[in-house]
């Protein structure tokens, strides 16, 4: 029989996240577990789940920090203005 062995697994995800001009929100979950195991594939079928769960917890921290922030909606806008250079020749 396979020697039964501990490991402790620590996760962390950090995101950073623009929510206004020049502002950023700074997002960070982290995780630690004591695992048991006795073959590679079931350790890295538990870390797995353990990534799945801190993703999971992370979406959930990330969407209650930008509601409680009041800064979940970002309005994308896109420059209109065409400059000419008078060093190039225009191609239309």
């Amino acid at each position: 029989m396979a020697e039964e062995k501990t490991s402790k697994i620590t996760k962390t995800i950090t995101r950073l996240i623009p929510t206004a001009p020049y502002a950023n929100l700074t997002v960070s979950v982290s995780s630690e577990e004591e695992i048991t195991w006795t073959t590679v594939e079931e350790r890295i079928e538990k870390t797995k789940k353990h990534a799945a769960l801190l993703c999971k917890e992370a979406l959930v921290t990330i969407e209650k920090a930008m509601k409680e922030l009041d800064c979940g909606q970002k309005n994308a806008s896109t420059n209109q203005s065409k400059s000419k250079n008078s060093d190039f020749d225009s191609l239309e």
